[in-house]
């Protein structure tokens, strides 16, 4: 798949690491045991590129207060044992939308106009849309990986107005990667049929023993994440959190790491890689 999308990645002790917003991260379910040394993850940036390599080399810790968590689901929530409101948020939305899965092919052609709108919606955010043409090929190149990419599309009167791409790790794990909602259709519930809708058939149907939001956010404030905390009882499952970096950007980040509520205002993802070495140091210290 990472080859068919033109992606660097390696294999290192049976897990697969790729290139990822500037670092290299294992594409393996989260609560697996990454095992890599220092030396290993400095071959990973001679060989992939960026400027940290980042892992988790411990299970899920669901006591404690961990700075460093993704966010998961293990028990899925009936409609019929929730408040009553609730109950009527995620009636509206099975009633207003259709939730069904769908092909690669159909979010390739329909699904640059959901794609382009959702990000509409974030004001703090330094990204750069994709053109058509581009989003309508990185979608075509996983037509092979449906056992392992799932598409979901989100429907108002035979209207795509939202999807979900999520990638599958045996019946391990759901990973929700990227969910997307036009967000002029935002009254019609689209979020918790979807939700609901995902879970139901990862966690009941298919027996998965948790699915995955994805890791803590650093680069932009959402408010998706308490949303699925407060409304499907997802929760926040503690990692290790284990950073290398380049040499050069290491005494980089420590000159900075003094004044970093100064130089974070000037760039979003240096504020991320900020906030990410504090989480690290709230672990191990300097």
């Amino acid at each position: 798949m990472f080859d068919d999308r033109g992606e660097k990645f390696a294999i290192v002790n049976n897990t697969i690491f790729f290139l990822y917003n500037g670092m290299v991260v294992p594409f393996a379910p989260a609560n697996e045991k990454v095992n890599l040394t220092n030396l290993e993850a400095r071959e990973l940036l001679n060989r992939l590129g960026g400027k940290l390599v980042r892992w988790n080399n411990s299970g899920f810790e669901l006591s404690g207060n961990n700075e460093w968590y993704v966010l998961i689901c293990r028990e899925f929530t009936s409609i019929d044992t929730v408040k009553s409101k609730l109950r009527n948020e995620i009636r509206k939305g099975i009633s207003n939308c259709k939730i069904q899965r769908v092909d690669v092919e159909y979010i390739s052609r329909n699904g640059y106009e959901v794609y382009s709108r959702a990000y509409s919606r974030y004001k703090n955010i330094n990204y750069s849309l994709i053109d058509k043409k581009s989003f309508s090929r990185d979608i075509s190149s996983t037509a092979n990986y449906n056992d392992i990419l799932h598409y979901w599309g989100v429907f108002y009167q035979n209207k795509l107005i939202g999807y979900s791409s999520n990638f599958i790790f045996d019946t391990t794990e759901a990973l929700y990667s990227s969910i997307k909602l036009d967000p002029a259709y935002l009254n019609l519930y689209p979020s918790y049929a979807l939700i609901y809708e995902m879970n139901y058939s990862y966690l009941i149907e298919n027996k998965f023993e948790y699915v995955n939001d994805g890791y803590r956010t650093l680069l932009h404030d959402t408010n998706f994440q308490n949303f699925l905390i407060r409304k499907f009882d997802f929760i926040k499952a503690g990692l290790t959190l284990k950073v290398y970096y380049k040499p050069l950007y290491s005494a980089i980040i420590n000159a900075l790491y003094p004044i970093r509520k100064v130089v974070s205002q000037f760039d979003p993802r240096l504020e991320a890689v900020l906030k990410l070495e504090s989480i690290r140091r709230s672990y191990y210290g300097r």
